[in-house]
C-alpha cells in the first residue's frame, strides 16, 4: 500500500493541486484502487516509463466518468512525455454534437448521467438504453455533456441539471464526443465495483471483460 508520506514533495504538492482528494473520492470509490492509482503515479515518478504509466492507468480508469483522471494527470507528466501520453490516452472531440430528444417519450431519454460541479468534474453519459432515444441519436457512454437548452452547465450542480432538462418538453443536449484511442481504439462501455467492461478496437470489435476486482464473485467464478 502507498502512503502519500512516501511521495517525493513536489509530485505530492502538484497532484493534490490539481486534483483535490474529494475529486478522487468521488470518481473512485474503492480504496484499493485509489492506493493502487498512487501506486502507479508514485512508480512513474521513479520510471519515467509512459506506456506502463498508461497501461496501468487504464486498469484503474475503466469507466467514462472516471475520463478526467487523464487530464487531471498530465499536468505531472513531462512536456517531452506529453505527445505520447496523447497518443495513447483517450481523447475527446473538440468539435461538439447536438441532438434533440423528447422528454415526454414514453421510455423517456434513454441515457443516465453522472457528475456536476459539486463533485468537480463534469458531467457524463454513464449508461444508455439499447435502442432508447439517446442510443438511436448516436450519443455514446462516455461523451461529456456540456450545454442543455443552450445553457452551459459547466457551473451546474447534479440536481441543477436534471431540472434543466425538465424546462422544456424537446430537449437539445450538446456533447462532446469521447474518441477512441488511436494506439488501440478501444473505448469503455460498462463498469460495476467488481468488473469492467470495455468494447474492443476497430479491428478487432466484441465487448470484452477490462479488469476484474480480486475477491469479488466475478474473480470467484473465473472471470
Amino acid at each position: 500500500m502507498c502512503y502519500l508520506s512516501e511521495w517525493p514533495k513536489s509530485f505530492l504538492k502538484a497532484f493534490i493541486r490539481h486534483y483535490s482528494h474529494h475529486q478522487v473520492d468521488f470518481l473512485i470509490e474503492n480504496d484499493a484502487e485509489k492506493d493502487y492509482l498512487y501506486d502507479v503515479l508514485r512508480m512513474y515518478h521513479q520510471t519515467m516509463d509512459v506506456a506502463v504509466l498508461v497501461g496501468d492507468l487504464k486498469l484503474v480508469i475503466n469507466e467514462p466518468n472516471r475520463l478526467p483522471l487523464f487530464d487531471a494527470i498530465r499536468p505531472l507528466i513531462p512536456l517531452k512525455h506529453q505527445v505520447e501520453y496523447d497518443q495513447l490516452t483517450p481523447r475527446r472531440s473538440r468539435k461538439l454534437k447536438e441532438v434533440r430528444l423528447d422528454r415526454l417519450h414514453p421510455e423517456g431519454l434513454g441515457l443516465s448521467v453522472r457528475g456536476g460541479l459539486e463533485f468537480g468534474c463534469g458531467l457524463f453519459i454513464s449508461h444508455l438504453i439499447k435502442g432508447g432515444q439517446a442510443d438511436s441519436v448516436g450519443l455514446q457512454v462516455g461523451d461529456e455533456i456540456v450545454r442543455i437548452n443552450g445553457y452551459s452547465i459547466s457551473s451546474c450542480t447534479h440536481e441543477e441539471v436534471i431540472n434543466l432538462i425538465r424546462t422544456k418538453k424537446t430537449v437539445s443536449i450538446k456533447v462532446r464526443p469521447l474518441l477512441r484511442s488511436p494506439s488501440n481504439g478501444s473505448m469503455w462501455i460498462s463498469s460495476c465495483r467488481n468488473l469492467g467492461i470495455s468494447s474492443g478496437p476497430i479491428q478487432k470489435p466484441g465487448i470484452f471483460v477490462s479488469h476484474v476486482k480480486p475477491g469479488s464473485l466475478s474473480a470467484e467464478v473465473g472471470l
